[in-house]
């Protein structure tokens, strides 16, 4: 998840990012037509509502195999990385916790090559723990 550098920009990969707060799901005023339908996605907060936020995202036009990592305690020795797909991430996450960040988009598939952690693979669904 953190890098030293901008994922953003790696190959040409993705031109632009949007940040959204997870919370906003709660209360169902999101207004779901202004969230681009390209280009890299970040969710702070979403965890408790990353089902909801994942179906509307695939609502609105994102494809559901479109890469997903959810990242616990992002950028410490505690870090956990959940990869999947649009359609699978909030199930393959569902043992993740708060404080936890969501990525959705093609960097995620970026992520070996990008990271500075060594990990180890912790289970048979992508879960990841990384020592510092």
């Amino acid at each position: 998840a953190f890098c030293e550098r901008s994922a953003t920009i790696i190959s040409g990969v993705s031109t632009a990012f949007t940040v959204l707060t997870g919370h906003t799901a709660e209360d169902g005023a999101f207004d779901w037509d202004t969230v681009p339908a390209a280009g890299t996605l970040v969710l702070l907060m979403g965890v408790r509502h990353l089902a909801e936020l994942t179906r509307q995202l695939i609502a609105h036009g994102r494809a559901p195999e479109t890469p997903a990592a959810v990242i616990q305690r992002g950028a410490t020795p505690e870090q956990r990385v959940v990869v999947g797909t649009l359609a699978d991430i909030a199930e393959r996450a569902s043992s993740i916790e708060s404080p936890a960040t969501t990525v959705i988009g093609e960097v995620v598939a970026l992520r070996e090559q990008i990271a500075w952690f060594t990990h180890e693979v912790a289970d048979e669904h992508d879960v990841v723990e990384l020592d510092a």
